[in-house]
C-alpha cells in the first residue's frame, strides 16, 4: 500500500434509503451481535467481527418507496458496522481484496409484492485489522475508556501509516479505532473506474515508505 489513505464511508445527497431489514437480528445496546470474526486484542464484540453468529439467512431487504430514496445506490449503510453494497461492488472488492471482507447474499424484496428485478445484493464486512499509525509523527489523540485504548485524528491533519504495516494490503479497520475503514489509492480508483455510488473518500493521511 502506498500513497494516501483515505476514511471510506457512505453518503447520499437524496436522503434515506426506502427500505427495511425485514429479518434484522436483535439489537445488544445498539449493537448487532458479535460474528465469528474475533478483534485480534480481543477488544471488541461487534466492529469487524463479521454477521452475527446464528443469523437468520438470508437477509431479507424489502424496498418501500414510502421510507425514502429507490432505487438503492451501490453501498448503503445499514447498522452497526455492516454494508448493503450491489453485486457490482462485491466483484470489485473481491477483486482488488478479497481476503478484507466477508459477504452474505441477500433476499431483495418489493413491498407491493412485485417480482424484484435488479442488481442482486450482498451484506458486507471489512474483517481485517491492522495498527499501521505511526503515532509519533501523527498528530493523533489517544484516549482510553475503563483501559482499552481508543484513537482520535485531529481535524485536517495528516495521519502518518506505515508501509510496513500496510504491505499490499488495499483497506483495513484500525485496530484501536475500529469503526474506521482505510483505503488507499487502489481501491478508490476501482471503485471510481466500476462508477459505484454511494461511496465517499475523506482523505486521512499519508503512506511513509
Amino acid at each position: 500500500m502506498s500513497g494516501v489513505i483515505y476514511d471510506m464511508v457512505f453518503g447520499h445527497t437524496e436522503g434515506l434509503p426506502g427500505r427495511v431489514w425485514l429479518n434484522q437480528p436483535k439489537l445488544i445496546e445498539g449493537r448487532f451481535p458479535p460474528g465469528k470474526h474475533k478483534h485480534p486484542l480481543g477488544l471488541w464484540n461487534g466492529e469487524g467481527s463479521g454477521f452475527p453468529i446464528g443469523m437468520e439467512e438470508p437477509p431479507i431487504i424489502v424496498l418501500d418507496p414510502a421510507r425514502g430514496r429507490l432505487p438503492l445506490a451501490d453501498a448503503e449503510g445499514l447498522g452497526g458496522t455492516f454494508w448493503l453494497i450491489s453485486d457490482a461492488t462485491r466483484q470489485v472488492f473481491e477483486r482488488v481484496d478479497p481476503e478484507a471482507f466477508v459477504f452474505c447474499p441477500v433476499e431483495v424484496r418489493q413491498v407491493d409484492g412485485a417480482k424484484y428485478e435488479g442488481s442482486a445484493y450482498h451484506l458486507c464486512d471489512v474483517i481485517r485489522f491492522l495498527d499501521p499509525l505511526d503515532e509519533e509523527k501523527s498528530e493523533i489523540q489517544p484516549y482510553f475508556v475503563n483501559g482499552t485504548k481508543f484513537t482520535k485524528f485531529r481535524l485536517g491533519k495528516d495521519a502518518h501509516f506505515r508501509a510496513d504495516v500496510l504491505d499490499e494490503h488495499h483497506i483495513f479497520r484500525l485496530m484501536f479505532r475500529p469503526t474506521f475503514v482505510g483505503c488507499d489509492d487502489v481501491l478508490r480508483s476501482a471503485v471510481e473506474s466500476a462508477k459505484l455510488t454511494g461511496f465517499w473518500f475523506y482523505r486521512s493521511g499519508i503512506v511513509d515508505a
